[in-house]
């Protein structure tokens, strides 16, 4: 991920400051990062269980909208490696000066 793109997740949906963005390690920003990802997949899922709900409704034969949507899928985890880490941490502290 690039400054760039950090600075867009930061001060977006996680709502950070410029001083608390400064104090996080990278793991602790990647962690954030996971949650809100968590939260947003996890509420479009309700929304979508919501309108099949409400489609099953309308039909004849009622649909079971828990089963239509596998809520408990795990994201693999991208590893990197120390070398990788340490690139961008060097990235991050060449931007944030």
């Amino acid at each position: 991920m690039d400054w760039k793109g950090i600075k867009q997740l930061a001060f977006g949906p996680l709502n950070l400051s410029h001083d608390i963005l400064g104090k996080l390690t990278h793991g602790e920003f990647m962690e954030l990062v996971e949650g809100f990802e968590w939260r947003d997949k996890y509420q479009r899922s309700m929304m979508a269980i919501h309108a099949r709900t409400i489609m099953s409704a309308q039909g004849r034969k009622p649909l079971d909208p828990v089963k239509t949507f596998d809520l408990k899928q795990k994201k693999e985890k991208k590893k990197t490696t120390a070398e990788e880490s340490k690139g961008i941490v060097q990235e991050l502290e060449r931007e944030m000066g």
